[in-house]
This record gives structure tokens, C-alpha cells and sequence, in this order.
């Protein structure tokens, strides 16, 4: 746990102090993650396919988002985004589900555990995949900050009545405050800045966005990837 705390730390670091070319920027957090734990060496399939994945969602997601005015990066390298962004939301959730799985051991990697694909979890994956879908289309219409607040507030609560484990909610409280840490270190450095000038420097939707993605990866993207890769008997 306290490699995963430190790798948290130097990712802010990084971020707030490392200026220049973009490429040294991903250079660093490259290198700085490979030191504190985060070995892309040793990546699984499922690592790779699921940072793969993470990775151009939110490239498209950003791009949208970025397009329509919500928020601004200093450096607009390619697609409005500065070339290290491509690989921030990888790490971002691959280190939440680390720290989770660290702190909170759980027994979801048990041989038994139904496929999420099962007839018993079906109905749970359509909520899920309905959920996810209606949530990125709340980011991708809603241009109005405090709406866009109120109706993705509304939605994760829904989402926390039917789920709400000790698991589920770690996710999502944890992806909420690192989210805030990024976020506020990104603005106060200048990487981005939100024209909309918001109280407190960044809008309040940050909450429900970043919260969601904490969700849905645990809930949704990585056990869909796992089954999918998981080696044939």
C-alpha cells in the first residue's frame, strides 16, 4: 500500500512541476511509475487489453469534451490534448483498482465466481451497460454545468441503490479523491483550466465523472476484459 501512495505522490509531482515538451512529460510519468510499482512488464492480458480500451474512450471522450469548450489543456498537441494525457486515465484506474484490491482483499478471484456473462449476473451487465452508456451521454450533450451535476448526480445515485458494497463504494469514494487531487493540481500548475471559471477552481461534476469511472471499470470494463481473456481450459 505505501508504493501505491507514493505512486500517487510522484504522479502529482510530475504533473504540477514537470514543464516543457509533452513528451518529457509522459517520459516522466512513464519512468515514474515503473519505479513505484506500476511495471508495464509485467502487465497481464487483461492489463494491456483494458488500458488499450480505457485509453481510446477517453480519447474520444476528452476530445468531445474539449471540443464543445467544457475544459482547456495548456498544450494542444494532438486532438486538443497534450501527447501525455493519452496514457493518464490507464494509470488512473488501474492504480484505483490496486489500491482497492490492496486495502480491501476480496474474494472475486475465487475459480467458482460465476462469469459475468453468466445467466446469473446477466441482468446486472444489461444495468450496467445501460448505466455506463446513459452516463457518457449525460458528459456528452450536458454543456450546463450545475445540470450536468444534478442529472449524473441523480444517475450514480441510482446506480449506488441497486450496487453498494463495501467494494463497490470504495471504488467510487476512491476515484472521487483522486480525482480532486488531479484535478486541482492540474488547474493550480495550468495544464487545463475550465472556461466556465467555477467555485473552487473546478466544477462539481468532477465528482460524479470521476466517481462513475471508478464504478463502472471495477463493475463493468475489467471483468468483461478478464473473461474475455481469461486462458481456455
Amino acid at each position: 500500500m505505501t508504493i501505491l501512495l507514493l505512486q500517487l505522490a510522484v504522479t502529482l509531482m510530475t504533473l504540477a512541476f514537470v514543464k516543457g515538451i509533452s513528451i518529457l512529460k509522459l517520459v516522466s510519468f512513464l519512468i515514474c511509475w515503473n519505479v513505484t510499482g506500476l511495471n508495464m512488464l509485467k502487465f497481464s492480458n487483461t492489463e494491456w487489453v483494458f488500458c488499450v480500451l480505457v485509453c481510446a474512450c477517453f480519447t474520444v471522450l476528452n476530445y468531445n469534451s474539449l471540443s464543445i469548450g467544457i475544459f482547456k489543456f495548456a498544450k494542444e498537441d494532438i486532438l486538443l490534448q497534450p501527447y501525455w494525457e493519452f496514457i493518464m486515465w490507464p494509470f488512473y484506474t488501474l492504480h484505483t483498482l490496486r489500491v482497492i484490491k490492496a486495502i480491501l482483499p476480496s474474494k472475486d478471484e475465487e475459480a467458482d465466481k460465476p462469469s459475468i456473462f453468466s445467466e446469473t449476473n446477466r441482468s446486472d451487465l444489461l444495468f450496467n451497460l445501460v448505466a455506463a452508456l446513459l452516463m457518457s451521454c449525460l458528459f456528452g450533450v450536458i454543456r450546463d454545468s450545475s445540470t450536468l451535476f444534478i442529472t449524473s448526480s441523480l444517475l450514480l445515485s441510482l446506480i449506488l441503490i441497486k450496487f453498494h458494497s463495501v467494494h463497490d463504494v470504495a471504488h467510487v469514494v476512491y476515484m472521487q479523491l483522486l480525482g480532486y487531487l488531479i484535478e486541482i493540481t492540474g488547474v493550480l500548475s495550468g495544464e487545463w483550466h475550465y472556461p466556465s471559471n467555477p467555485i473552487g477552481r473546478i466544477p462539481l461534476w468532477f465528482l460524479t465523472m470521476w466517481g462513475s469511472v471508478g464504478f463502472f471499470s471495477y463493475k463493468l470494463v475489467y471483468p468483461i476484459i478478464a473473461e474475455l481473456t481469461k486462458p481456455k481450459k
